[in-house]
């Protein structure tokens, strides 16, 4: 690509015009974690994802390969930007392949509206990070409010990835209740795995982009932050015919409330002492984290509703028992998950997020082929 070059070296570092390019390491950790703390999501409720104590330990299974890209001013010295990239084994119109996910793409506000920031960080993770054995794109979500971003990285701009829409997605923001297992659920033993892992893989092979789960991921997830108690199952003579996890992220991902609305901030005391009955989440005061559980591991045989929100109404129990004001559900548009929440839950904050595959001009027609189906991402890894 002209203008771009790989300076010589012991590292990889790619250099356009005032900025420099490169895969961070373990010395990088404290400016990732400052620009993903000082670049809140724009839009009326603004949140920062954050990334304490280190941004490199991150829970769960681990990816196949991950990495951050650095972006840094030549003249100054100072990080300005950063990208995550993760590359994770889902289903893409049901075979297992290699996907990457682009996620915590933030540039500082001073550098915000410089395209050769998102061109030589694009560029960077073509030449650092991209393999053969990976999907030619990558899987990214933007948020609805984000309409700069929206505008400037789905316009075409010269130097830059496509970015092709594949539908829209809404994260549920849930109050905890103080309910018991309903019959029917009980919570998983380290003995379930390897049917729950056959159950997952069954449950979501149809499910556009959705997680391919193994038992040894199941055993993971137990040491960091989910363990097989805080997996619900629905079980009929026996048999799983429903799942869904408790996970408690808060260990090593944050999200941090940078603004409300005037009107919300106002009555925000008011919401807090009404929230255990209207089944709203409690907010927490600017700059405190949100306590949420990601409600992760869902699945449910033939999309049985009744099924998914018997373990919705347990999940939120466990939730609060843990001590969470709440938890998160994802679900994509158009779906009856999301019909199920809107219907049932009519005081949860709706947060709506576009998603898009990334991929260079040249694998255009791999994105072409993909079925336009639903897509189903695993929340607990965007």
């Amino acid at each position: 690509m002209a203008g771009l070059a790989v300076a010589s070296g012991v590292s990889q570092v790619l250099r356009q015009g005032g900025y420099e390019f490169f895969v961070a390491e373990r010395h990088d950790d404290a400016d990732i974690r400052r620009l993903l703390r000082e670049n809140p999501t724009p839009g009326s409720f603004s949140l920062s994802f954050e990334r304490e104590p280190s941004a490199f330990d991150d829970g769960g299974p681990r990816a196949l390969r991950q990495c951050f890209i650095i972006a840094r001013d030549r003249r100054t010295g100072e990080a300005i930007g950063v990208c995550e990239r993760a590359v994770r084994e889902a289903y893409i119109d049901g075979k297992v392949h290699k996907l990457p996910y682009l996620s915590a793409l933030r540039i500082a506000p001073t550098h915000r509206n410089r395209i050769g920031v998102l061109r030589g960080g694009f560029e960077a993770l073509r030449q650092f990070a991209e393999q053969a054995d990976e999907t030619p794109f990558a899987l990214t979500s933007i948020a609805a409010e984000n309409e700069t971003a929206l505008r400037i990285l789905s316009r075409g701009i010269p130097g830059l990835p496509v970015y092709s829409p594949v539908g829209a997605y809404s994260t549920f923001v849930l109050g905890a209740k103080s309910e018991k297992l309903l019959a029917g659920i009980r919570p998983a033993t380290p003995q379930d795995f390897p049917a729950l892992a056959k159950f997952l893989q069954s449950a979501l092979a149809s499910k556009q982009f959705g997680p391919y789960w193994r038992e040894e991921d199941l055993t993971a997830l137990a040491e960091n932050g989910l363990p097989a108690s805080q997996i619900l199952l629905a079980t009929r003579n026996g048999r799983i015919h429903g799942c869904m996890g408790v996970w408690d992220q808060t260990g090593f991902k944050q999200t941090v409330a940078r603004q409300y609305p005037a009107i919300v901030s106002a009555v925000r005391p008011l919401i807090n002492v009404f929230a255990p009955l209207t089944g709203s989440p409690q907010l927490p005061a600017i700059g405190q984290p949100l306590r949420l559980a990601v409600l992760s591991l869902v699945a449910v045989a033939g999309d049985n509703q009744s099924v998914l929100q018997e373990l919705l109404r347990s999940a939120l129990g466990v939730a609060g028992r843990l001590g969470h004001s709440g938890a998160i559900f994802g679900a994509a548009r158009d779906t009856q998950a999301r019909e199920t929440i809107r219907r049932h839950y009519r005081f949860a904050i709706e947060y709506e997020t576009r998603l898009f595959l990334v991929h260079w001009h040249d694998a255009k027609h791999h994105v072409a082929r993909i079925a336009g189906a639903t897509p189903a991402p695993e929340l607990g890894h965007l």
